[in-house]
Parts: C-alpha cells; sequence; structure tokens
C-alpha cells in the first residue's frame, strides 16, 4: 500500500493520489480547470438550447441537434480529463480508452458535419437538408465507435500482451497502438479544417462568421493535439527513481482532453450563444418598426401612399401591366374593377 502524498488522507484510496497530492501539482490544476469548465459549459449549452428554441427561425433543427452534440461533446471531454488525473486501474482504463475515441469522434464528426453544409451551401447556392447533415455525422461517429470497440477487444482478449509487462491488463497499451487507433480521429480533425475552410466562400456574412468559428476551433485543435501528442511519444521513458513507469503518460493525455474541451466551449459554444442572442435583438428591433412604416410609391402619380389606401396601392402594378405587349384575362378584369371603383385612376387615365 503506497503512502498517502502530502495533501492526502492516509486512507484514501491510492488511486486518487493524484487529485490532492501537492507533490504532482498538475492533478490539481487539470481538476480545478475541469470543474470550472463543467459549470461553463453547462451555462453555454443551456443558454445555446434556450436561444435556438426561443428564436423559432433558426438554421434548422438538425443543425441545432448537431451544435448541441459538440456542446454535449466537449462538455464531456472537460470531465473526462478527471478519469486522468486519477491512477490507472484494471476498472477505469476500458472506460477511459473508449470513451476519449468516442468523445473526440463525436466532436469531430459534428464539427466537419456543420463544415460541410457551409461548404455545401457556398458551392451550391443553398444549405442541404437537415436530415443529410445528421446522417453524415452519425456514419463518422459510427465508424469511430467501431473502431475503438473493437480495437478494445482485440487488445485486451488476445493472447500476447501489448508490451514485454505480463498480463492482460487494459492499462497495458502501447504509445505507439494508442496513437495508431486515434488516428481516425485526426483524419476527421483535418476533414473538418478543410471544408471550414471552404465555408468561407459563403455569400452571406453571417455563414462566413460561423465558418470562421468552426475553422478556428479546427485551427486551435490541431496544435493541441500536435503538441500533446509530442509530449505523450516524446515523454520520458525513464522516469526518476520511485515514480511509475507510465507516469508521464497520463499528464498529456489529460490536458489534450482538458484544452481540447475548452477550445470547442469558447470558440464554437461561446460565439453561438453570442450570435443567437444578437441576432434575436435584431428580430426584435424588426419588429418594433412596424409595418406601418414601410411606403408604397405609385409610379403613375409619383407620390407616396400609405397602407390606408390599397386600391391605390394596387394602381402601380396596374399602370405597370398595361405598358406590356401581352396582358392576359385576369389582369384585364383587375383593370375593368379598379377603372369602376376608383375615380383618382378615370381622373388621370380616362
Amino acid at each position: 500500500m503506497p503512502t498517502a502524498p502530502v495533501g492526502c488522507r492516509r486512507d484514501l484510496n491510492w488511486i486518487y493520489f493524484g487529485l490532492c497530492g501537492l507533490k504532482e501539482a498538475w492533478g490539481i490544476i487539470v481538476e480545478s480547470l475541469a470543474s470550472f469548465g463543467l459549470v461553463f459549459g453547462a451555462c453555454l449549452l443551456l443558454a445555446l438550447l434556450i436561444i435556438e428554441v426561443r428564436a423559432r427561425k433558426t438554421d434548422g433543427k438538425g443543425r441545432l441537434v448537431l451544435r448541441a452534440s459538440l456542446g454535449l461533446g466537449a462538455w464531456g471531454l472537460v470531465g473526462l480529463s478527471l478519469a486522468f488525473v486519477v491512477r490507472p486501474h484494471p476498472d477505469n482504463c476500458s472506460a477511459r480508452r473508449i470513451l476519449f475515441g468516442c468523445l473526440c469522434g463525436l466532436c469531430f464528426s459534428c464539427l466537419s458535419a456543420l463544415a460541410g453544409s457551409l461548404a455545401w451551401k457556398s458551392h451550391y447556392g443553398r444549405p442541404p437538408r437537415d436530415g443529410a447533415c445528421l446522417a453524415v455525422a452519425l456514419g463518422l461517429f459510427s465508424v469511430e465507435c467501431i473502431i475503438k470497440a473493437s480495437w478494445l477487444l482485440t487488445s485486451t482478449v488476445r493472447a500476447r500482451p501489448l508490451e514485454r509487462e505480463s498480463g492482460q491488463s487494459p492499462c497495458l497499451i502501447a504509445k505507439a497502438d494508442f496513437t495508431g487507433a486515434s488516428a481516425y480521429v485526426m483524419g476527421l480533425l483535418l476533414l473538418g479544417l478543410v471544408l471550414a475552410g471552404l465555408g468561407l466562400r459563403c455569400p452571406g456574412k453571417r455563414d462566413r462568421r460561423l465558418a470562421a468559428y468552426l475553422l478556428s476551433s479546427a485551427c486551435a485543435s490541431a496544435v493541441v493535439w500536435t503538441a500533446c501528442f509530442g509530449a505523450y511519444l516524446g515523454g520520458e521513458r525513464r522516469p526518476r527513481l520511485g515514480a511509475r513507469p507510465d507516469a508521464w503518460d497520463d499528464p498529456p493525455l489529460a490536458s489534450l482532453l482538458l484544452a481540447q474541451g475548452w477550445v470547442f466551449l469558447c470558440l464554437c459554444l461561446a460565439p453561438w450563444v453570442i450570435e443567437g442572442a444578437w441576432g434575436r435583438r435584431r428580430r426584435e428591433g424588426e419588429r418594433e418598426v412596424g409595418p406601418n412604416e414601410v411606403y408604397t410609391v405609385n409610379k403613375a402619380f409619383c407620390t407616396e401612399v400609405g397602407d390606408e389606401n390599397p386600391i391605390n396601392a394596387t394602381l402601380d402594378d396596374v399602370s405597370l401591366n398595361l405598358e406590356s405587349k401581352s396582358i392576359d384575362s385576369e389582369q384585364k378584369s383587375l383593370e375593368n374593377y379598379i377603372r369602376r371603383q376608383d375615380p383618382l385612376y378615370r381622373t388621370h387615365f380616362l
């Protein structure tokens, strides 16, 4: 039984020493940032749902589901970082490995689907159907789940151990094996990065802003993955005396999950909430203007008429149609009706 480090109780289970030990301060830092991120992410996700539901005029229910799923995945990444502060144990290693890939795959699948819809709109001039976006995201996410499940079963059930240590514990995983299993997630990240760049060609300013949010998130994610996996693969293979052989495996992965979650919270969810709140205020301002301040100009009289005389408002269309060469029967009947009802028309045209 290992002795409790400074800052932990003596009767505390040894797998939780990273959460309170002052000797390894990185666990306390990750714990603090993750706790704040869980609260902040829950508030952002709730605000996003409330704003989008009340707006009634959103980009579509499918895109709302994708945004909520990405926010839920980011919230899960922040929470999962706490599991990598806890010491690896056969009871939690399997969950850590499969949730690491599935949550990252969920976030990058939704990001790729959202970026793909903007790229489609920039090329064809119209957004794709919501069902198609959801199907693409679900398909990409399902592939990652299948890869992680098969990798977990293969690595824990096969006859030979993954490394030189004996036993079939799910915690005994080679670094190159873990990195290779994350290659599909890295491919989704690259796909989202390319599609978000194509989405910047959209004609609308709002669509370009949404594409910029996704592109900035993808670029920041690429930097985070490069730095954390570089530290994970290049970590000290011979740690100091008395330390665990895998003592440097958990900090880079915990930092990756925490940084990735905060990237999505700050560069995707927060801008979406601000964009939705700003759009709602703009629509309320347009609603306060009202229809009475809109005037129709009658080119026949060059005067402005309000909405109180609908017959005069219709004369503009009738006078323009009379100049055309072919007038159908419906236009003739409308002209005769206005000629009988409006004395002002008879004054100027008869």
